[in-house]
């Protein structure tokens, strides 16, 4: 009985450990998360201020499309990193 004892006390430190790693791995791939999500933010605005600096009426058609082409990277650029992401947990 005793025996039985000490070895789910080791079998439980074992699981503790290996709980508190996998705890650690996944707050550290949230802020990883979380800073690629900033990075892609930071980067979309850039370039869709460039696509609206000058507006006449013969480009503003022209000035939508790039905004929907610019929505689809972002589409893009997020299934790509959730994808990487998913790659990690496996």
């Amino acid at each position: 009985m005793e025996q039985a004892t000490k070895t789910l006390h080791a079998e439980f430190d074992v699981e503790r450990t290996h709980h508190q790693k996998m705890l650690k791995d996944h707050a550290r791939l949230q802020q990883r998360l979380e800073n690629l999500q900033n990075s892609v933010n930071l980067q979309l605005p850039i370039s869709s201020v460039s696509n609206h600096v000058s507006r006449s009426p013969s480009n503003v058609s022209n000035l939508s499309s790039g905004s929907e082409s610019t929505s689809d990277k972002t589409e893009q650029v997020t299934v790509s990193l959730l994808a990487q992401l998913a790659v990690l947990f496996i």
